[in-house]
């Protein structure tokens, strides 16, 4: 398998999730100071290889 950066890998695994037709509409919600903004998403957009356990290859 080869060596992948974990930004190479969250890459593609947004890929082989949009390809996969996750595509549900996530609201994201950020706020700075007062300013609140709301912004709609796909999922796959926000798939983090990270925060699914997954870690790149040495």
């Amino acid at each position: 398998m080869p060596n992948y950066t974990n930004q190479a890998m969250n890459r593609d695994i947004k890929e082989l999730c949009r390809l996969a037709g996750i595509d549900e509409e996530i609201r994201v919600t950020t706020y700075k100071g007062n300013v609140r903004t709301d912004k709609i998403q796909p999922k796959w957009e926000l798939v983090n290889a990270l925060s699914m356990g997954i870690t790149p290859t040495s």
